[in-house]
């Protein structure tokens, strides 16, 4: 009787408890349910809180390894050529080679009676190559010159305000800003934004702002081997390279998992990278061969199916699009469209439309053999959209 009362309670004891665990919805009864309320409680705020810790400790980093890097940078020029203890005609014989050029151009625009006055001189300009006139807004990439004498005879310094070059007066500690200086810190905010984009692109690649923090720092102690910035301002990489590494950034964003078609998180991070990509082939005259590059991983990452056929679709119309936009401003610049990157996008393009329309629209479950007979015959269509191109254009 002892051991069938037994056996009974036993078999009471597990039914009852098989029963609470096969019953749906969250935990049965007791102590659990009361796990579950804080689970939905205090640890959820902590985690917010949490979050919200982290991107203000990120974002402060990231502020602050942009100052450091632009902060050390001038302190390295300023105590190799005691730049503000010379006179304005030694600062400017300071820019030697190529970037006394641009930056006659840029104080031109300065001193000319109007904007519109002084870019008519550059368009016709005879005394660059003289006797011969030519345009010089064709034949060099001087457009950030246009804009920083843009921001420099309508902003504060020409009589209204604004509180950035406010800052930059600041930094230089002047009252004043002389137009040299209002160009040479302009260059070094610009290196700033630079950080700030390698900090980003490293924070998202590895989801913690330590990695960012990190990249940032390596790149400042090492900037006599990354840069040239300390002892020339004026060269072309010195503007266009930050918008490379805010193209960088929103393109890794772009190509994540997270950004699932049509989410503001796609739309967005498509819009920057093509602002970047912009501003960084308006700005550089060699922009064609990195986009080259970028273009061929972005397609050979497509044909073999780690990025998606319309994402890599949509970069190769973005640097397209860059390519045309920039040679329309540049008066019709044969070196663009003649150049083998916006050949590579068109043709790109073309073979990923016509791939996944066709060619793979079961390449995830297909074999092996019948993947790599769909990329050889992808890449047959883009090398025959390329030789197409390279006729044409």
């Amino acid at each position: 009787m002892g051991k069938y009362s037994k056996a009974k309670r036993q078999r009471s004891l597990s039914g009852g408890t098989s029963s609470a665990l096969e019953a749906p919805g969250g935990p049965p009864s007791g102590d659990l349910s009361a796990a579950g309320d804080s689970e939905g409680g205090l640890p959820g705020w902590l985690g917010c809180l949490a979050t919200v810790l982290e991107w203000t400790a990120g974002i402060g980093l990231m502020l602050g390894c942009a100052w450091g890097f632009a902060w050390l940078t001038n302190e390295i020029h300023e105590s190799t050529l005691y730049f503000s203890n010379i006179k304005e005609v030694e600062r400017e014989i300071s820019l030697r080679t190529e970037q006394g050029l641009y930056y006659s151009y840029y104080k031109q625009l300065v001193r000319a009676p109007s904007l519109w006055q002084g870019l008519f001189e550059l368009v016709r300009d005879n005394s660059t190559e003289h006797p011969d006139t030519i345009n010089v807004l064709s034949r060099m990439n001087i457009y950030q010159e246009v804009l920083l004498a843009l921001l420099y005879r309508y902003t504060w310094f020409g009589g209204s305000f604004l509180y950035i070059s406010a800052a930059l007066a600041y930094l230089a500690n002047l009252t004043y800003l002389q137009p040299i200086y209002f160009y040479i810190y302009s260059v070094l905010f610009l290196n700033g934004l630079l950080i700030c984009g390698l900090f980003a692109t490293s924070w998202q690649l590895t989801g913690t702002p330590l990695a960012g923090c990190l990249a940032a720092v390596m790149y400042t102690l090492n900037s006599m081997h990354t840069t040239r910035l300390s002892s020339t301002h004026a060269l072309r990489e010195h503007f266009s390279l930050p918008f490379l590494w805010l193209q960088l950034f929103y393109l890794s964003v772009y190509f994540s998992r997270a950004s699932v078609r049509g989410s503001a998180r796609e739309r967005v991070s498509l819009l920057g990278a093509q602002i970047c990509c912009f501003l960084f082939t308006l700005f550089w005259q060699f922009n064609q061969f990195v986009l080259l590059l970028q273009s061929l991983s972005v397609l050979t990452a497509s044909a073999i199916g780690f990025v998606q056929f319309r994402k890599a679709f949509a970069f190769l119309l973005t640097v397209a699009g860059s390519l045309l936009l920039v040679s329309l401003l540049q008066f019709g610049n044969p070196m663009l469209l003649t150049a083998p990157a916006l050949s590579v996008c068109l043709s790109g393009a073309l073979s990923v439309a016509v791939s996944r329309r066709w060619l793979l629209p079961g390449f995830g479950s297909a074999g092996r053999l019948a993947r790599l007979s769909r990329v050889a015959c992808q890449a047959w269509v883009c090398l025959l959209a390329f030789a197409v191109c390279q006729t044409v254009l």
